[in-house]
């Protein structure tokens, strides 16, 4: 399949990236269209959506069209309308910005290891969630 032509959206070797800087459909709602989307699976490309809102990355786009909302759209052929899944992005958008956060102060702290260190003493009970977390990651 060759590359869609859409616009808006960028094509790398790893990676669809998708900028829309316009106005979202209903509050933070953003729809992508299927042909890329479809590009983007075949080829196991992360899908990166940068709205006005901030930037969300998914490693596989299969998330968003999985807990995205189907609809149809008429642009320039009247008699074929295109496949568009919408998806509030501003829950992925803080995801992101959370998990951001954390690498950010693991950087700076020294490592890993002096992070959890310095997390034992002063919040153990998110120390013990944490690890949890980890011990169960496969």
């Amino acid at each position: 399949m060759r590359k869609p032509n859409y616009r808006g959206w960028i094509f790398t070797n790893k990676a669809a990236i998708y900028t829309h800087f316009g106005e979202a459909l209903y509050g933070s709602t953003i729809g992508l269209a299927e042909a890329p989307l479809r590009y983007a699976i075949e080829n196991n490309l992360i899908l990166i959506v940068k709205t006005k809102f901030g930037t969300a990355t998914y490693n596989n786009p299969k998330d968003w069209i999985k807990n995205a909302k189907k609809g149809k759209k008429y642009c320039k052929n009247p008699n074929e309308p295109i496949i568009f899944y919408f998806k509030d992005i501003l829950p992925d958008i803080k995801k992101r910005e959370e998990r951001k956060k954390v690498e950010k102060k693991i950087e700076v702290s020294g490592g890993l290891w002096a992070y959890l260190e310095n997390l034992k003493e002063k919040k153990p009970e998110e120390f013990k969630r944490l690890k949890q977390q980890i011990l169960n990651t496969p």
